[in-house]
């Protein structure tokens, strides 16, 4: 006699080989979830249209199954079934990391794992009522709630976890990791998180992304600290800051790395220039320019990070220093007094460039300058004076425009 319960094992039984099908179509050969993660066909069985679309995809067309994990609001969709999709979307960014050299399919399954988590911990009851199952009443109500918080973050700190045992080693998993942990953001989008909300997940992410950076740098900052000791960090340098940026590249170019690099490589910088070794200053700071290119960009786009202006005009007064090209030269100072300007270096460099613009001005004009020529280098020369006015070759240059005025006032008579 075919009963109820035999009619309900059938059907789990078919559950369970659809999903696998379904799982064969996104992560391959991977080896699939356990056998309980098949729940996530009934649930959709529920769902309006849901029937159909397992339909569907028991004739191998699987589409119209997926499209009913993805509503446009995720918190649309029962609670059991985001906990369905928290555990499935995590299992096949894992699948896929290991399976694919390409990030993007990992990380798109990382981030729908991440925003179903975070739904949960906003919707609260669900995870509450799993804690209190767990806890079999020995927590207060205030602890289950906490603990249920914490358990939709839990994914958060473990990609931390992860991102930080590989920072030495800068491994490809720590990196995915690391790349997880930037998704947050466009995460809680997607969970349509309040505001508070996200915010709290977006810094913890941030924090635990800058403690993997902060772990992947400490032995260079270890290894400059040996090397200033026995006297060769300038020998030293280079290579311990292409690591750097092999670091950065690895963090996404996190900020951190990037401000590292430009205090560390600073201090070094000033002794090679003091004794006008380009060459050296050249490959010092190679692998750091691209580095403090992107924290002068920040420092540009956001006010709050004035703090670093100073560093990153004074490597543009290095650059300064180090170019021969004269029209590079000039761009490198007005860089460094637009992302800085009071800084006095950069300001001195500046003075001399346009002292530099007049007298190329002056030179290439022969013996005679027209007056729109002598005005434009005259302009040049009152600029130089209004940033460094102590500057001594502004007046050799003013004396060089005083005589040519007189040339040309002898020509025009």
């Amino acid at each position: 006699m075919w009963r109820k319960e035999d009619e309900a094992l059938l059907l789990r039984l078919e559950d369970e080989v659809l999903f696998e099908q379904l799982w064969r179509f996104q992560a391959g050969n991977a080896e699939p979830p356990h056998p309980r993660a098949a729940g996530i066909i009934n649930l959709v069985r529920a769902m309006s249209g849901g029937p159909e679309a397992i339909a569907e995809a028991k004739q191998g067309r699987f589409e119209p199954f997926f499209s009913k994990l993805l509503p446009p609001r995720i918190d649309s969709l029962h609670p059991e079934l985001i906990h369905h999709l928290a555990l499935y979307y995590g299992s096949l960014a894992d699948a896929l990391a290991a399976a694919t050299s390409s990030p993007e399919p990992p990380l798109e399954a990382r981030k729908r794992s991440i925003a179903a988590w975070l739904a949960l911990g906003a919707e609260k009851r669900y995870l509450v009522s799993l804690a209190e199952a767990i806890a079999g009443g020995a927590l207060p109500p205030d602890e289950l709630a906490r603990a249920a918080l914490e358990a939709s973050m839990d994914p958060i700190e473990e990609l931390g976890r992860i991102a930080k045992e590989g920072a030495h080693e800068l491994t490809q998993k720590s990196w995915l990791a690391l790349a997880g942990l930037a998704s947050v953001e466009a995460a809680c989008r997607a969970a349509d998180l309040p505001r508070a909300r996200a915010d709290a997940a977006v810094r913890r992410a941030d924090r635990l992304r800058i403690d993997a950076a902060d772990e992947a740098l400490a032995p260079i900052r270890e290894a400059l600290a040996e090397a200033a000791a026995r006297g060769d960090v300038q020998i030293k340098a280079p290579a311990l800051f292409e690591r750097v940026a092999l670091i950065w590249r690895w963090s996404g170019e996190d900020e951190a790395v990037e401000i590292f690099a430009v205090e560390q490589v600073t201090p070094i910088a000033w002794e090679i220039q003091r004794e006008s070794r380009w060459e050296d200053l050249r490959r010092l700071l190679a692998s750091v320019i691209p580095l403090s290119e992107r924290l002068a960009a920040r420092v540009e786009a956001d006010p709050t990070k004035i703090a670093y202006a100073a560093p990153c005009a004074q490597i543009y007064v290095f650059r300064y220093e180090m170019e021969e090209d004269l029209d590079k030269c000039h761009s490198y100072a007005e860089r460094s007094v637009k992302i800085c300007p009071t800084h006095r270096n950069g300001r001195l460099v500046l003075a001399s460039s346009l002292c530099d613009l007049a007298i190329r001005i002056m030179n290439y004009s022969g013996w005679y300058m027209t007056p729109d020529t002598l005005a434009k280098a005259d302009a040049l020369v009152q600029r130089a004076e209004q940033l460094f006015p102590t500057l001594k070759r502004i007046e050799t240059v003013k004396a060089r425009l005083d005589e040519a005025r007189r040339k040309a006032g002898a020509v025009l008579k």
